[in-house]
């Protein structure tokens, strides 16, 4: 993988853009590129594509898999904060899989409007497979009326022509006018999650999509419109909307960011023709979730607290472990041990640690087991330190 922080390009009259990689035609790279377990961030640009802009020719393919794109943005022009890819129908596909798209912004400027805080996509053949789309933002920094269309659409993703999206979440998005998640209509979505994406404009219509998008089955939409006025359009036409209880974006194993479904969520259990894993690279387990993440599909821990002791401070400890993925068939596990467990959260779960598990140094391995999925995480390092000795300096005073 590769890492591309704050890159720059700005000002350039022929209209281009790309504030990491530009793409203009990929003859000579054998018609297709390839970007896997990148990070984009802090990229900017004041034409197209905070990130990256591309315009392949041909059959030319771009792939984009297992990466970061965040806090990259376009300003002046004000198109695809993350990415801007313009391509032709019968050109190769673009193609993204397992990333995740958080923090990115267009804002447009001097009469350019805000277009795809995220994604900005023209007669492009593109499909997006358990990916996340999250607080992303087209709205512009110009001061216009409220009801000036410039004000921005598509807040994670503006489409013209022929887009896929597939076991994706898109939440928390903004726009400055419609269309907080997706504007643009030749869109399909398949167990796909689009909530709580907003717009901006004073009638409050159009507030996750701008237009009725195809329904390729088993998708979630919240929250249902709720003003009657004859221009207000869902994502999906005549599906009653209901909260999939989403928590928070973070690290919850894997490559890239999620966002992850809490217990009681109706996404769970709830999709159909998933793809094997989901965004983590975790296996979907039983029948699928909606969404790019699958809860019980696997677990991980990525922090305790407390994480040191000392030999002068021997007593029964509550340890307490950061994760995700928890059940309530979970155990904590000192050195392969059980400890006795309570579960609080699919996120959280503590233990109790006798004072004959700290009264030796040394280092000491916490993992959590889930008896009912025969799961274990990887190891965290609690660490047990000699006594030590305190030393007390005289004080001088003059």
């Amino acid at each position: 993988g590769s890492t591309f922080n704050g890159n720059i390009a700005n000002g350039n009259p022929s209209g281009g853009g790309g504030g990491a990689i530009y793409v203009d035609g990929t003859k000579s790279m054998n018609g297709s590129i390839q970007i896997s377990l990148s990070d984009f961030s802090g990229n900017h640009t004041d034409q197209l594509g905070g990130a990256i802009f591309s315009f392949p020719e041909g059959i030319g393919s771009i792939g984009i898999d297992q990466s970061t794109f965040d806090g990259n943005y376009a300003v002046g022009q004000g198109q695809g904060g993350a990415l801007y890819h313009q391509s032709a129908t019968t050109n190769g596909p673009l193609t993204i899989d397992d990333s995740t798209f958080m923090n990115n912004y267009a804002h447009g400027e001097g009469g350019n409007a805000s277009q795809g805080g995220a994604l900005w996509l023209l007669d492009a053949p593109v499909t997006v497979t358990n990916s996340t789309f999250y607080a992303n933002d087209a709205t512009t920094q110009e001061s216009l009326p409220a009801d000036d269309w410039h004000r921005g659409f598509g807040g994670a993703i503006r489409s013209s022509d022929g887009m896929v999206i597939v076991n994706s979440t898109i939440a928390n998005n903004t726009a400055g006018f419609v269309g907080g998640g997706i504007a643009g209509d030749s869109v399909t979505l398949r167990n796909t999650i689009v909530a709580h994406n907003s717009g901006g404009n004073p009638w409050d219509i159009q507030q996750n999509c701008t237009n009725v998008l195809t329904d390729g089955g088993s998708n979630i939409q919240y929250p249902q419109k709720t003003t009657g006025n004859w221009n207000d359009y869902e994502c999906l036409g005549g599906q009653t909307a209901v909260n999939p209880q989403l928590g928070s974006l973070g690290d919850y194993g894997g490559p890239t960011w999620t966002v992850p479904l809490n217990a009681g969520s109706p996404a769970i259990d709830a999709g159909s023709n998933c793809p094997a894993t989901d965004q983590r690279g975790f296996a979907r387990n039983g029948t699928c979730d909606i969404g790019a993440y699958e809860f019980g599909g696997g677990m991980v821990a990525n922090s305790i607290s407390p994480s040191m002791s000392g030999l002068n401070d021997i007593h029964a400890t509550t340890l307490t472990v950061n994760g995700a993925g928890f059940t309530v068939n979970s155990v904590v596990r000192w050195d392969g041990a059980d400890r006795a467990t309570t579960y609080v959260s699919p996120f959280v779960v503590t233990a109790v640690l006798p004072s004959t598990d700290l009264d030796s140094a040394g280092t000491f391995i916490v993992t959590v087991y889930d008896s009912g999925h025969a799961m274990e995480t990887g190891g965290l390092t609690f660490t047990v330190v000699p006594e030590l000795t305190k030393v007390y300096l005289p004080v001088v005073m003059k």
